[in-house]
């Protein structure tokens, strides 16, 4: 995989190339790309911030914890509900608090992807 290709991407404003670079920087398993997926946290459009969040999910990458931690509390429900499931993946026990604070979120599916998390995690969402 050219991990240089897939960067310079992430300038374009073909969104849809854009959100392919996204992902395929996630699975790229290449940790040094977080930097580039933070900045992307930073953009309007909320499908270009949930792919970011869901991509430094996919790196597994603990660096990424608390940028995955504020983008819980992102205004986009998809971004709150992307950053749930990538906290669940990093399974990281610093993350517990905002994930237990996202049970109360108004959108149910950030609530679902909280509990699951949690549940990942061991710890029990209904206590």
């Amino acid at each position: 995989m050219d991990i240089d290709y897939w960067l310079d991407e992430l300038t374009t404003e073909n969104k849809e190339l854009r959100l392919a670079a996204i992902e395929m920087l996630g699975l790229s398993g290449e940790t040094g790309v977080t930097g580039h997926l933070v900045e992307q946290l930073k953009e309007r459009d909320e499908e270009i911030r949930a792919e970011a969040v869901e991509a430094m999910g996919a790196l597994n990458d603990t660096m990424a914890i608390t940028y995955l931690m504020d983008a819980i509390s992102d205004n986009s429900s998809l971004v709150r509900t992307s950053a749930a499931i990538a906290l669940g993946k990093l399974k990281d026990s610093r993350s517990v608090y905002v994930l237990e604070r996202a049970l109360n979120d108004k959108d149910i599916d950030v609530r679902w992807r909280a509990a699951e998390a949690l549940n990942a995690m061991g710890c029990n969402p209904l206590k």
